[in-house]
Order: structure tokens, then sequence, then C-alpha cells
């Protein structure tokens, strides 16, 4: 997509999760301006400086009425606002564009899946017993529903040590790993908002994290690129067709259209690949592929328009989570020698915006 191809005035909806700023991120790389709507809480991003607008658009539901209401109040604001395209910056708001984008005249839809293929994949149970049906590699797993369940969990044939997750969530937030039963008590006890039933318990995955993000329309990856971490500070570029191929084959089971960010665990002895999960949104390194060259909303956007896809991922060099390139920039400043220039460019828009951190944290 060239220059003169990017919309120029985009709506970025959202539902509130701070993922909207990574992708506001992408659309100010493209030159866009760009409104934030807000569709249910506010967003971190609307203290950004890289907004151009803001504007709460309440969605009341999610029923065949209310979205149609809600298509018919986004087309005038389209409209009022000179709108060329919209985004949406979390599996909601994308589902909400893509049951909307047939009221939208003259505005371009971020390519996205329905409501119930994004619900599907972002309920871990669910996605679980979907890649069982569709012979995806993946750790064996249990709904746990009940105190019994927890009793009765090595008579279904799981051994320990076992991850327990909530079946909705992000960033890690509420998964523990037990090495018992009793640790699942004790989890469930300390009455935390993710230490409740219903719970996902799944065989650990022995490996290193790594994660396959995509663009894909209609069951066929387009675009992706390949990111291991090794070490909490830093993403590694890698390439690995049996990782991609895995992802081609939940791409092309779910029909999915859209971005989408899948999470294995990779053995390094033994080179065996289990799916743990299946975000169907923007993720929250999405900054990472950016200023290594891979702008996945530019290349959504030359999807929408039919246009060919031609972003080829990185598959080397790493890049440096931006709260452990300050202190290595700070404690030692000739290793600034050795870190790829975009790293530095993807901490110097972020250390810019500094507005939205400080609101989220103190606000």
């Amino acid at each position: 997509m060239t220059d003169d191809n990017c919309p120029k005035r985009v709506a970025l909806l959202s539902c509130g999760p701070p993922i909207a700023l990574k992708v506001l991120y992408c659309l100010h790389r493209l030159g866009a301006r760009t409104d934030l709507v807000d569709l249910r809480r506010p967003s971190m991003a609307r203290y950004s400086r890289y907004r151009s607008g803001h504007r709460g658009l309440h969605l009341d539901d999610t029923s065949p009425d209310g979205l149609a209401r809600f298509g018919e109040a986004l087309q005038a604001y389209c409209q009022q606002r000179g709108i060329e395209a919209v985004v949406g910056g979390d599996i909601l708001a994308a589902g909400i564009i893509h049951a909307v984008s047939g009221q939208l005249t003259n505005t371009l839809a971020f390519p996205a899946s329905p409501l119930s293929t994004l619900g599907m994949l972002d309920d871990k149970w669910r996605f679980q017993t979907f890649m069982v049906k569709h012979d995806i590699p993946c750790p064996r797993a249990i709904c746990l529903e009940s105190t019994e369940d927890v009793d009765n969990i090595e008579t279904q044939g799981l051994r320990f040590p076992l991850v327990i997750k909530p079946l909705y969530g992000e960033s890690s937030h509420g998964i523990v790993r037990v090495a018992e039963p009793g640790a699942i008590h004790h989890h469930l006890a300390s009455g935390g908002r993710h230490a409740r039933f219903p719970l996902l318990a799944q065989e650990y995955a022995p490996g290193f994290d790594a994660d396959l993000s995509v663009l894909a329309k209609d069951g066929e990856v387009l675009c992706h690129v390949l990111q291991s971490r090794r070490s909490d500070c830093s993403l590694a570029f890698f390439e690995d067709e049996s990782v991609l191929e895995i992802g081609r084959q939940i791409v092309r089971a779910a029909n999915y259209t859209g971005v989408a960010n899948i999470d294995v665990r990779i053995d390094e002895h033994t080179g065996e690949v289990r799916v743990l999960e299946c975000n169907p949104r923007f993720w929250y390194t999405l900054q990472a592929s950016l200023w290594a060259g891979l702008n996945f909303v530019e290349a959504g956007f030359a999807v929408a328009r039919g246009e060919p896809v031609n972003h080829p991922a990185p598959t080397t060099g790493a890049y440096h989570l931006h709260s452990c390139l300050l202190k290595r920039l700070l404690w030692r400043p000739g290793q600034w020698r050795h870190i790829a220039p975009y790293n530095l460019r993807g901490l110097l828009q972020a250390a810019t915006d500094p507005l939205p951190f400080i609101m989220q944290r103190f606000g």
C-alpha cells in the first residue's frame, strides 16, 4: 500500500482495553489523523497526543436491533467527521465493525470475523475443544466447574504440573502453575477475581514461549510474524515453518478473517510445538513488528481495499521492551551501539507520549 492509498482520517473503536494505544501508534506511523471512539469504558488512549479527536458512541447491546442502531450512529459520525476507515482496537470492537460494515458507506472497514467466531477463539475452553476437533497439537485440558472436578482431576487422565487459567483474560492475569490438587483449592480460596469457576486446567507444556501473529482473510494467512520470548526483556524474530503451518491450520479451520495472536510453547529438545491459546485481536507487542517493518494495520487496510498484501515478516533481530531498554541505556550507555535503530524509534514514540501511562497508573 502506498502512502496515497492509506486512509487519512480513521476512527479507532475501543471498548476500553489499553491495546487501542498500540493500534493508535500504528495509525500514527501511517500519517493518519485518528479519532478514538469509546464504545463502553474509556480507553487510556484518549490521553494520547497521537489521537486527533475523542468521542463516546455508546453501544447498547449486541442484539440485531442494538447493532443496527449502532451502525446508524457510526455511519452518521463517519459522515460528520469525514472518516475514511474504521478499525477495532479489541475483540468486541472488531466484531462490531464486522456486524455493521454493511451500513457504512464510503468508509473502509478493517477485516474482521463475526462475533460468534471471535467469541469461540477467545474462550479458552471452547478453543481447546476446537483444537482437539481439528487435530491441532495442544496440551490436554479439562474445564473445572466445581471443587468436585478439582478432586477428580487425576481420574480425568491429566498429569501434574498443570496450568490453571480463567476462561477469559489476557496478559497472564489469573494464570497459576500448580503441582497438586491442593494448590488449586488454595488458589480458589484466595478470592481473586480470576480464581472462580469455571477454570481451564491444562497440562504444562515444557519449552520456551513464542507467538505467531497473523493477518488473515477467509481462512488464508496473508502475512505473519513469529516472535520468541526467552527472556523477560526481549522478543526475538525467527522463522519456523512448522509453527506457521499450525497457524494456517487454525485459520483455515475457523475460516478466520482479521488479526490474531496465537500463543505456543516450543520444546527445545524435541522441536514439538503445542498451541496454548488464541487471542483474536491485536496484541500488546504490536510495536515490535511495526518498527521492524511490518505494520499490520497498514496491511489490513490493503486487504480491505482488495489490494495484494506484500509485507514480508522480519525473521532476524530482536526488539527490546521499553522498560528493559531504558535500564540498559541508562546503566550501560555504550550498549546503544548494539541496539537496532528501530528499537530506539519505538522507544522514542512511547517516551514522547507519556500521559496515557501516567493516567493509567495514577489517574
